[in-house]
């Protein structure tokens, strides 16, 4: 979604007496632990994701993109061009979050089980 398209679904989700809440992540890889705190956080509210990369990205910005909106809270996916959080300003959420730290943590567990399962299958 384009950032103009998410302003008019913000414009509507407010319209609707919603609370827009903007949320940046990377989504790469969506573990099940990011899949669950979007869910929490979107819960009866807009859920706009803004996507930033990190510098040592897996996946292809589109595919992370699509497999976020596949997750029923998310009313937009924004692969951010920038600065998620100042892309994430201009839309005029309610509320701006970020999940990095905590995605982080979950990608360095992630990574460490991989290794652990890979080094047990030698």
């Amino acid at each position: 979604m384009t950032l103009e398209q998410a302003r008019e679904r913000a414009s509507a989700v407010r319209a609707e007496g919603r609370t827009v809440r903007a949320v940046t992540a990377w989504c790469d890889p969506l573990l099940p632990e990011l899949a669950a705190k979007l869910t929490q956080l979107g819960a009866g509210e807009g859920l706009f994701l803004f996507l930033g990369t990190p510098e040592d990205a897996y996946l292809e910005p589109r595919a992370r993109a699509e497999l976020a909106a596949s997750l029923a809270p998310v009313a937009a996916v924004i692969v951010a061009a920038g600065d998620p959080l100042a892309e994430a300003a201009l839309i005029e959420p309610q509320q701006v979050l970020t999940v990095h730290e905590d995605e982080q943590r979950w990608r360095r567990a992630f990574i460490e089980r991989v290794r652990e399962k890979s080094a047990e299958s030698r």
